[in-house]
């Protein structure tokens, strides 16, 4: 069950730190492999957090994957959780496919 920060136990938020000082593999801005790699468009769920995946993610980018996502928030701004319309995810993850379809190191067959 998704919890506030705020109301998470000691133990809680002594688990959630840790896992988010784990190091990764992950670099900011490392060049990109020569080749094409299939895609692998991610919504993280409707009101969750942007974290849940991240492990997921670099085990599929270091496998040869590209992996794309979107802030899914809502329009009006009002909180920076992932919204929870269906609607407006579906678009946004429409808006990824087409930005990155033709890109020279995706691999995305036409449909």
């Amino acid at each position: 069950m998704y919890k506030d920060y705020q109301d998470l136990s000691n133990e809680e938020r002594a688990i959630l730190e840790n896992f988010l000082d784990t190091k990764t593999a992950a670099t900011q801005d490392a060049a990109a492999s020569i080749g094409r790699f299939p895609l692998v468009i991610n919504h993280q769920g409707l009101g969750v957090s942007f974290e849940d995946n991240s492990v997921l993610f670099e085990f599929l980018a270091s496998h040869g994957y590209v992996v794309a996502t979107s802030a899914y928030q809502p329009e009006d701004s009002e909180c920076f959780n992932i919204d929870s319309d269906l609607v407006r995810s579906i678009k946004d993850m429409e808006f990824l496919l087409n930005a990155l379809h033709d890109h020279p190191n995706i691999y995305c067959p036409k449909s």
